[in-house]
């Protein structure tokens, strides 16, 4: 039957299975008898298989690119466009926001790690840094946002006006009284 007929056939015959079934006239019923009338497989209108296909070759190195193909493929499941498009722009926002300071961060914490603190020694403070290092697992959003933190707890301190930080042997620091003082 599909190999005489014709487009403009093929659609009047949709429309009459539509009424003889009693389907709703929606462009997916209209679509689905389209294609069994003319005996050809309905391309998805939705590219399901594909996106989800995309979304399994995505890097999940961080937690912002898991969370955000978390978002693209919970779009792709609930076949949404307008998700799809948010989960996309958000990305693109978020790579468009501008770069942590990590110069003037360093610069800072450093300023901080060699001032002189009444309740901090160097050794405490070289102890701090290599915990948030460890704890960070590498992503460098979370690294930044305790660095910072840190670099402002540290010039909340006390310091301690009497007191000078001099190296003593392999990069391990003591609190030595200035001359003069004692």
């Amino acid at each position: 039957m599909s190999d005489a007929m014709q487009p403009l056939e093929i659609a009047r015959e949709a429309l009459r299975r539509l009424a003889m079934r009693q389907l709703q006239p929606t462009p997916e019923n209209y679509r689905s008898l389209y294609h069994e009338i003319a005996g050809t497989k309905a391309d998805d209108l939705f590219p399901e298989r594909a996106l989800k296909l995309v979304c399994s070759t995505l890097p999940r190195l961080n937690q912002s690119q898991i969370e955000f193909v978390e978002r693209l493929e919970s779009a792709v499941v609930s076949r949404s466009w307008s998700a799809i498009s948010g989960s996309l722009v958000g990305l693109l926002r978020a790579q468009a926001a501008p770069q942590r300071k990590w110069t003037a961060l360093l610069k800072d914490l450093f300023k901080q790690f060699e001032r002189n603190h009444d309740s901090l020694t160097y050794s405490q403070k070289q102890v701090v840094i290599q915990q948030l290092l460890d704890s960070s697992s590498g992503e460098l959003d979370v690294l930044y946002a305790r660095l910072s933190k840190l670099a402002d707890n540290w010039e909340s301190c006390e310091s301690s006006g009497a007191a000078a930080a001099e190296p003593h042997g392999h990069g391990t620091h003591t609190i030595v009284p200035r001359a003069g003082q004692q």
